[in-house]
């Protein structure tokens, strides 16, 4: 009776996976309908488990058994040390395995290197950046943080920009991963909502933020720590009502399969939250506010602003502005 009890449940979890990967389908759309892979950003400080996130999202659509895209785990028995160092890109190309998913516009998922919890001009400033689509695959976000450390913020924009950026390019949603194990990183996060949704007349271009609390199952639900960080995730990225954009998920890790049966074959337990949490963050009720925004058109008004000494001067300066935005434009199309 308890064999046939666990079998239905089985079944039941099997069915929940296939339909919410039929359900992903239907929100994301097929390419040739005009329909546009959507960039995704994991954010999080080091070893909140974003690399195992990535991994975890790319064995929850697929057929067969997981595969480690993003370089995962620690060295050794450091406590927050990681392995990403580079910005990477995974389109769907890369890790779609399943026949009946190609065609459709499944989102690239980009992981970057882990950033420190402190609050600064230059990690808000490399996360805008980022934001925008300034800063390629394989850059190196430590390296970057040093320029910006070294030179000051203003020399690390102009070092850094790109003339023109397609809005293909940019990022469309951003997902903060914490780990319940681990104090919430609250100043990386208010950098992280300072820069997705700016309140200065300089930058306008707005991005829906997300959250992923991973490794709660090593911790005590019903106690009091884990209750204090889940709440204090939620009010620092602003969820507080909303908490439907947050996800509560174990990934794929030794953790959880010792005897790494994942390379084997896939974990459906694991994959129905991932894949019901990823149909919210790909769902079109989302928007980028001022979309088509440019990075360089900013930085240049905002330049020319403070240069201009005389009306004459501020009146080029805005010609120069408003042409370069319509050159940007039509480029865009």
């Amino acid at each position: 009776m308890h064999i046939d009890i666990q079998l239905a449940m089985e079944e039941l979890i099997l069915r929940d996976r296939i339909n919410q990967i039929e359900k992903l389908k239907t929100v994301v759309g097929r390419r040739k309908n005009g329909c546009r892979p959507l960039n995704i950003l994991i954010i999080g400080a080091r070893g909140s488990g974003k690399s195992s996130f990535i991994n975890s999202v790319a064995a929850s659509i697929a057929d067969d058994y997981w595969r480690e895209y993003a370089n995962s785990g620690a060295h050794g028995l450091q406590q927050g040390s990681a392995n990403t160092v580079r910005i990477k890109s995974f389109t769907a190309a890369e890790y779609v395995t399943s026949s009946r998913l190609h065609g459709y516009a499944l989102p690239s998922i980009i992981d970057i290197a882990g950033l420190e919890d402190e609050h600064s001009k230059i990690t808000e400033e490399i996360l805008r950046l980022l934001f925008y689509g300034q800063l390629e695959d394989h850059v190196n976000i430590h390296s970057v943080f040093n320029y910006g450390k070294q030179n000051g913020v203003e020399s690390m924009r102009w070092k850094f920009f790109k003339w023109y950026t397609a809005d293909s390019c940019k990022v469309d949603r951003i997902i903060v991963v914490a780990a319940a194990t681990q104090p919430i990183p609250e100043n990386l996060i208010q950098c992280v909502m300072k820069a997705a949704r700016p309140t200065s007349d300089r930058f306008t271009r707005e991005i829906p933020v997300f959250g992923v609390l991973t490794k709660f199952d090593q911790v005590d639900e019903s106690g009091k720590i884990f209750k204090d960080r889940k709440q204090n995730f939620i009010e620092s990225l602003s969820l507080v009502g909303a908490t439907h954009r947050l996800a509560q998920c174990v990934n794929y890790c030794d953790d959880i399969d010792p005897i790494s049966a994942r390379t084997q074959q896939t974990l459906p337990d694991v994959d129905v939250p991932i894949l019901r949490f990823m149909n919210v963050v790909c769902g079109s009720n989302y928007v980028v506010t001022k979309p088509h925004e440019s990075y360089t058109s900013v930085i240049f008004w905002e330049a020319a602003r403070q240069q201009s000494g005389s009306i004459m001067q501020m009146v080029y300066a805005i010609l120069v502005c408003l042409l370069f935005s319509v050159i940007v434009r039509l480029l865009s199309q």
